[in-house]
């Protein structure tokens, strides 16, 4: 999945948007649940 260009251009994308719309102000609670789905996925990846 992570080496698939087309999600890294996707997580470029949604980085840009981010900062160009002030970070979480905009988005709120986004972040974290972006956080803890790649936690989950890594610790899924690890096993």
């Amino acid at each position: 999945m992570f080496r698939l260009i087309e999600f890294e251009n996707n997580l470029l994308v949604y980085h840009l948007t981010i900062k160009a719309a002030n970070g979480t102000k905009f988005f709120g609670g986004i972040k974290e649940q972006v956080e803890q789905i790649l936690a989950e996925v890594d610790s899924q990846l690890t096993k």
